[in-house]
């Protein structure tokens, strides 16, 4: 499999040199349009429009199970595949490394995450972990993240992840 990660604005290039040779799992935030460039030049596409949130104001649209699994299903047998959201850093990157969990095992799944470069959403990873019904995933990524940046996602942000903000499937 091969898997990238990439911003709206960095998709280009890759999408231009190997046009309509990947699928997309593209993120907008939920009052963004899906930009044309990208339905037009990857081979097919998934849009989740959620916003890059792990503990949501009352105007933003957070991931969900249902969101996370649709995203994981769509991605199944995949085989050249690019992970998007708008930066290229946050779900982007938790959807890659969930991915890549699936196919690799949550330790050699790192390999696709840059510290300097990936703050992967803390919700899509943890509600990736359920949907994948594997907790190594969560607990891979809360140490990686903990060596790597000196914050433990389990604890910053005031949310208790036993019952993170999302719905249900």
């Amino acid at each position: 499999m091969e898997l990238h990660i990439k911003g709206h604005e960095t998709i280009v290039g890759l999408l231009k040199e190997q046009y309509r040779k990947f699928d997309v799992v593209l993120y907008t935030n939920s009052d963004f349009p899906v930009p044309r460039f990208i339905e037009t030049h990857c081979n097919e596409m998934i849009h989740i429009p959620v916003d890059d949130c792990d503990f949501p104001r009352k105007t933003q649209v957070p991931p969900s199970l249902e969101s996370v699994k649709k995203a994981l299903d769509w991605s199944l047998g995949r085989e050249k595949l690019i992970c998007c959201c708008h930066a290229g850093v946050s779900r982007s990157s938790a959807t890659a490394y969930l991915i890549a969990s699936r196919e690799w095992g949550p330790k050699a799944a790192l390999s696709v995450l840059r510290p300097q470069k990936h703050w992967p959403n803390r919700l899509i990873v943890h509600l990736g972990s359920q949907v994948l019904n594997d907790p190594l995933i969560w607990k891979t990524f809360v140490d990686w993240q903990t060596k790597e940046t000196g914050l433990d996602p389990s604890q910053n942000g005031g949310w208790p992840l036993e019952k993170p903000v999302a719905n249900s499937l």
